[in-house]
């Protein structure tokens, strides 16, 4: 299919491609799971330099190729990370790894409004006021939302109902203390279920600094069980190339 298309855009990764240009893999809001070069982003001058980061929130019009697609022009909508230099390492992580995980689950030419929609939401939110509850929840829910939420009412194993404490994060499902698992204790796993039923605010009010690290432990297991692999927080940054520089004879 030639032309263009006009949409809205996370950008979740670039590389250097070339001296002067990016390649940027962007999701979405209509057309899923883009990669596009930006040509000239990476020169000193170029208006995108400073815009086609990962996290940033982009208007763009693209053009379409046979293997890339190309951005022709793009309009700032919101920064994020981009150009944000006072962030502490644990807050630039969970952005980090909250693109990563929405690249795992998100498809190439396939729009996903709700999960576009929880990331762009959700960086803005980290951004301005982090936690680890908050990058827990927003976890979950891109998840739930990708249709691989848990199941925490009641024991996988033994139908126990009640205040289940345990998870195991391969089948996705609770487990209470007898049948074993990875323990969350009582605050973590009461907040992850508010989380899933839609009551995030009553979630994140209901753990302290303790549950809060659990709750996290518990939405990166699940989230990392259903991608098969390790999230990618500050791990997943490509370091820019530093440009050579002239020997002095």
């Amino acid at each position: 299919m030639s032309g263009r298309y006009r949409d809205l855009a996370v950008v979740l990764r670039t590389w250097p491609l070339g001296e002067r240009d990016r390649l940027a893999l962007l999701l979405t809001r209509e057309h899923g799971k883009v990669r596009a070069t930006v040509r000239g982003a990476r020169a000193a001058r170029s208006r995108l330099r400073g815009i086609v980061q990962p996290s940033a929130v982009l208007d763009v019009e693209c053009w379409r190729g046979r293997e890339l697609d190309g951005v022709a022009q793009a309009q700032l909508v919101a920064a994020n990370l981009a150009g944000r230099g006072d962030l502490d390492p644990d807050t630039v992580g969970w952005c980090y790894e909250l693109l990563d995980l929405a690249d795992g689950l998100s498809e190439d030419g396939h729009g996903d409004d709700a999960l576009f929609a929880l990331l762009a939401r959700g960086l803005g939110l980290l951004v301005e006021a982090p936690s680890r509850e908050l990058f827990a929840a927003l976890t979950l829910r891109a998840v739930q939302l990708a249709g691989f939420g848990p199941s925490l009412d009641r024991c996988g194993s033994c139908g126990a109902e009640g205040e289940l404490t345990r998870i195991d994060p391969a089948s996705q499902q609770a487990r209470c203390d007898a049948c074993g698992g990875v323990a969350i204790g009582v605050p973590a796993m009461r907040a992850a279920r508010l989380v899933l039923e839609g009551r995030t605010r009553d979630g994140l009010r209901a753990v302290d600094a303790v549950a809060a690290r659990r709750f996290e432990e518990l939405a990166t297991r699940i989230a990392e069980a259903v991608l098969g692999r390790r999230l990618r927080g500050l791990a997943h940054v490509a370091p820019e190339p530093r440009p050579s520089r002239p020997v002095a004879p």
